[in-house]
């Protein structure tokens, strides 16, 4: 149940999706387990055979102890396995330890009947018991235990004299009876027992259903996968291969409309003699809700072009389900794509991921951060599954820890960190060994304002000769940090551009405030349409009126400004004028998004 749980924690808290982002190959994963878990096993053989020889179970003492001790460690390991299968089928921790609970108690039970008498244990291998049921057993770990220890049993106490009903003294289970059928003396009078050793074959099994099966975020891989050669590290024509596609992709129609910025982001994308850093060909994603088959499908990523230089920083806006983290985790090899393609640096992640991860670095949106462990300890750690030398980061890694200001706290375990403190770390840790490109996928949540601007700071100096796509929530952050700013909306860029672009196109120009008394707001409309006569008002409210002034009136501004601060008849108690902000902005586009309300993702039958 233990190494069920140790599992499953990986799983829902991501941190085992992060990690493959981070460069960790799955073999490796599972093998740092096994090797964990086989540890335990392997202490766990020993006390329970030091136990028989304390208590004098002759089970143990009369047989060698490399057959005893390989016994139970190969059962061990054969349930190790059968846990990590579980952890496969399962994305929540109770329905995996459910799961375990139902298996261990059914092969307890199964144990126990099969096993309890001799006769009933060899019956399963003798001539007149179908071969097939006997290999169906083979799968069950319980079974080749049962086995075994009934053949040690055997030898090493003897067998149930039928006349006077007491076990007679056995010569021992020794090495050699391993490889030999056992007397016939010790078995009924139906065929021979060569000894089976408990299964551990499962292994190959988790490994394919941990790939075909989704992840925490519903990453899966097709039932064939091992059948692309590219599985096995065979990637010879990928990048012609990846050409054919972005041929293929450009001659998609997209079936609805674009803004004129965004048309023209898609041209570029398309052109090959411009050279960027990030190149996305309209890219898709489709969610289906079976493994082999979609009966519903949901569409999270919608033919998105986009272009990026290096040295310039894109943020990505949009509402929860947009699809923002869907498109960088894409980027980031995390989630497989449905159909075009994204280059970076000219690297296909269609066809070459394997050369991406590289040079990329993430910041997911769940901390990639183990308790127990410090700053530098996970410094340490993921240079290591980066294969980078520690010696060549040391220096730059703790001045950039020092940036972000938890160079106090560098040897504090991580458990004891806020949730800003722990963002920060998963920040630096995404910039360990200088990658070309980096994905942040709101690297800021849950800072303070203090600390928010010491990592903007740090993104700024870090994004000079790099690329970087940044997904927020944040309206300031994105005006601060994003060169180019793309707002989403049900998987499609609906808007693009810098800041000032985005303002000067969807903005409402400035908005005036004017706090007056309700008996004379007549009068104070009048004055405002006699001096600007395109000004809107967009609310009255308990004596307080908000105009919008559009581009064509600003010129008229300083003049009406100055009635305001002479104010001449005395209409005025107080003024406001600002200018709209990307919020406003980002609002707008939003609105017109869903005219009918946010319902999420779009359904595509």
């Amino acid at each position: 149940m233990a190494l069920i749980n140790h599992v499953m924690l990986d799983k829902d808290r991501k941190t085992r999706v992060s990690m493959d982002m981070m460069g960790l190959k799955s073999i490796s994963y599972w093998l740092s387990w096994l090797l964990f878990h086989s540890t335990l096993a392997a202490i766990n053989g020993l006390v329970t055979i030091a136990l028989g020889y304390i208590f004098k179970f002759d089970l143990i003492r009369n047989t060698d102890f490399i057959v005893i001790f390989v016994t139970l460690f190969a059962f061990n390991l054969a349930m190790i396995n059968l846990g990590y299968l579980i952890t496969t089928f399962c994305l929540k921790i109770k329905t995996a330890l459910l799961c375990g609970i139902g298996v261990f108690i059914v092969g307890l039970i199964f144990t126990s009947i099969i096993f309890s008498e001799t006769y009933l244990a060899y019956l399963w291998w003798s001539k007149i018991t179908p071969s097939i049921i006997k290999y169906l057993f083979y799968a069950i770990p319980f079974f080749h235990f049962g086995k075994i220890t009934t053949d040690i049993k055997q030898l090493a106490q003897g067998p149930l004299d039928p006349v006077t009903e007491m076990i007679v003294a056995g010569p021992g289970f020794r090495m050699k009876d391993l490889f030999i059928p056992l007397p016939e003396v010790y078995i009924p009078n139906y065929g021979d027992s060569p000894y089976i050793p408990p299964t551990i074959e499962s292994l190959n099994f988790d490994r394919y259903f941990d790939r075909v099966f989704p992840d925490a975020i519903g990453n899966r891989k097709g039932p064939l996968f091992f059948l692309n050669p590219a599985y096995y590290g065979f990637h010879a024509f990928t990048h012609s291969r990846a050409m054919r596609q972005l041929k293929n992709s450009q001659k998609i129609k997209i079936p609805y409309n674009e803004d004129v910025d965004v048309e023209k982001e898609r041209d570029e994308a398309f052109d090959l003699r411009k050279l960027f850093a990030i190149r996305i060909t309209n890219l898709k994603k489709v969610y289906s809700s079976g493994i082999f088959s979609s009966v519903k499908s949901k569409l999270a990523v919608n033919h998105v072009c986009l272009t990026l230089e290096n040295g310039k920083l894109l943020a990505l806006l949009g509402q929860n389900g947009a699809g923002k983290s869907t498109l960088q985790n894409i980027l980031a090899g995390a989630v497989r794509l449905t159909d075009g393609d994204a280059f970076i640096f000219g690297f296909s992640v269609r066809f070459e991921m394997h050369k991406i991860r590289e040079i990329m670095g993430v910041c997911p949106q769940f901390d990639i951060l183990f308790e127990d462990l410090t700053p530098w300890e996970h410094v340490e750690l993921y240079a290591g599954i980066k294969n980078l030398s520690l010696s060549k980061v040391r220096k730059t890694m703790k001045e950039r820890i020092s940036m972000v200001k938890l160079d106090k706290v560098v040897n504090a375990h991580v458990k004891t960190f806020s949730g800003g403190m722990k963002r920060r770390l998963s920040l630096i840790l995404s910039t360990l060994g200088d990658p070309h490109v980096v994905y942040m996928d709101e690297p800021t949540t849950g800072m303070d304002p203090l600390n928010r601007r010491h990592v903007w700071t740090f993104i700024e100096e870090f994004k000079k000769d790099r690329a970087v796509i940044l997904t927020t929530h944040s309206m300031e952050e994105a005006d601060v940090l994003g060169d180019k700013i793309a707002i989403m909306a049900h998987g499609r860029i609906r808007a693009l551009g810098s800041s000032i672009n985005l303002k000067a196109r969807f903005g409402s120009g400035y908005r005036i405030s004017l706090v007056i008394s309700p008996k004379n707001s007549n009068k104070v409309k009048d004055q405002v349409s006699a001096r600007m006569r395109e000004a809107k008002l967009e609310d009255e409210t308990a004596g307080s009126l908000i105009y919008n002034i559009s581009p064509n009136e600003v010129p008229y501004i300083p003049k009406f400004v100055d009635y305001l601060e002479t104010n001449p008849d005395g209409l005025i108690k107080a003024w406001g004028i600002s200018h709209s902000t990307l919020e406003d902005v980002f609002l707008r586009i939003i609105r017109e998004a869903n005219p009918h309300g946010y319902a999420g993702y779009e359904v595509q039958k």
